[in-house]
């Protein structure tokens, strides 16, 4: 899957290339803002630089004649995606980051951990 982007002042293309990647096929992306943070060359897909057509054509051309290579890539495609680009993934980021932003001790999140005793509570006799 080739996915051509031309824009050189923000981010564009993202979601589609996340969705390539997903798909678990060989990804050839362009080179440009927000790119980086999906595709790494030769690892989980290709990236080529913007506007350069032999740099495109030499890139197809070679994946297109190096099956075992290509196919390692996109196995290695699907597995990033599976790992960074799920809901389970960005709840897991966002957790961590929760986490960090709010430490247990005080926090809201670490009250709603402890019990009654823990916070302070005076817990009802059993009737």
């Amino acid at each position: 899957m080739a996915i051509s982007v031309s824009n050189r002042e923000t981010a564009s293309g993202q979601m589609t290339l996340i969705q390539a990647v997903s798909l678990g096929g060989s990804v050839v992306a362009t080179r440009c803002i927000g790119t980086g943070g999906y595709v790494r060359h030769g690892e989980n897909g290709w990236v080529v630089s913007m506007g350069d057509v032999e740099e495109w054509r030499f890139t197809l051309h070679s994946i297109l004649y190096a099956a075992a290579e290509r196919q390692w890539v996109a196995t290695a495609a699907l597995c990033c995606a599976q790992e960074r680009f799920t809901d389970r993934a960005g709840t897991q980021v966002v957790r961590a980051l929760a986490q960090e932003l709010c430490p247990v001790k005080g926090s809201l999140h670490g009250r709603a951990q402890q019990g009654p005793m823990e916070r302070g509570e005076q817990q009802e006799p059993a009737r």
